[in-house]
């Protein structure tokens, strides 16, 4: 057994589109690194460090909570973990999943747990400490991030998707709070329920937005499986009773501009990330891909979007054995480290 243990949680795509809190899906290439180290200092998990690019971005987060809950069992020896932040929050990509994500792989894995714990322990602890420092209790970032590929997913079950290879081009063009990006959402229905409307017309409403929500979810899904992106990218886009994208869509710059260049530009399918800012779009192949990319950044701020192109990840967190290696390895599929 190590006494030093490195490990990568990459960055995701939750709600993928209109599928609120319920399906996500795992990125590459871009993500958070957290090593941790057995010391006989003390008998707790202690944050001792952090680092990267986004490093500024924790002044204002609990990321003590977001990591020490990876693992909370009585040790005979003390665990330090440093960050390696290297994705910014704010995001909509899963950031403060992909820390919590990194140090439950390592930790894991240097006590030699990871195949003797189940899969619903491991993301109740994650979900713990995630719900720490987001106040998100949805294990929508964290199940894809730690084991890859698409999960529908609830609190209480969670089922892997055996989908189709695609590609994913994400473009983040502001920063937002989570928290407020998901008080719109109830902001938009508290609206709608004091409004004068009849009664009536009020439920059906909202009945309206409960049948998009059923059937969108089961015709994508099934694309996704029947391998057909482009019928499965017409349910993510969908916007007519789309609610997230309506509550959401104009406190994120250009939204609707650079997700008409994504469809013009071939794209299967266009929408927000999580609670947003970052938008993303789907294809079948690499050179789509960047040309799908080219068209949202030509209506983006230029000087400060970031961009990503990644695969879909169906390995998610994993142990590297050097940062540098990693980190060189990784940048030329995004401009988030530039």
């Amino acid at each position: 057994m190590k006494d030093k243990i490195m490990a990568f949680g990459p960055a995701s795509v939750a709600n993928i589109g209109p599928f609120y809190d319920v399906m996500g899906y795992c990125l590459d290439y871009l993500g958070d690194v957290v090593t941790v180290e057995k010391t006989n200092d003390h008998k707790s998990v202690e944050l001792i460090e952090s680092d990267g690019p986004y490093n500024i971005d924790l002044l204002n987060e609990n990321v003590p909570a977001n990591l020490n809950c990876a693992y909370d069992q009585e040790l005979d020896f003390g665990i330090n973990l440093s960050l390696y932040k290297g994705m910014p929050t704010q995001s909509g990509l899963g950031s403060s999943a992909a820390s919590c994500v990194a140090a439950a792989k390592a930790v894991y894995t240097l006590l030699d747990l990871e195949s003797n714990v189940s899969t619903t322990e491991i993301a109740n602890k994650m979900m713990k400490g995630e719900g720490a420092i987001a106040n998100h209790y949805y294990p929508d970032n964290i199940v894809p991030s730690y084991w890859g590929g698409m999960y529908i997913i609830s609190r209480s079950w969670i089922q892997p998707v055996d989908i189709c290879d695609f590609y994913t081009v994400v473009v983040l063009n502001n920063k937002a709070s989570t928290l407020l990006q998901r008080e719109s959402v109830d902001n938009f229905f508290e609206k709608l329920i004091e409004s004068d409307e009849d009664v009536s017309k009020k439920v059906e409403q909202i009945l309206h937005f409960m049948r998009f929500q059923g059937s969108c979810s089961a015709r994508m899904i099934y694309n996704l499986v029947q391998g057909d992106l482009e019928n499965a990218g017409i349910c993510i886009s969908e916007s007519d009773y789309n609610f997230l994208e309506l509550s959401r869509k104009d406190t994120i710059h250009k939204y609707e501009s650079i997700k008409n260049a994504a469809l013009r530009a071939g794209a299967y399918s266009c929408s927000i990330s999580g609670s947003g800012p970052s938008i993303f779009a789907l294809t079948n192949n690499l050179e789509k891909a960047k040309r799908i990319r080219d068209s949202m950044l030509n209506v983006a701020d230029k000087t400060n979007a970031k961009w990503l192109i990644s695969p879909i990840n169906k390995k998610g967190a994993k142990i590297i054995e050097d940062q540098d290696e990693w980190f060189n390895g990784n940048r030329q599929f995004h401009n988030f480290w530039e």
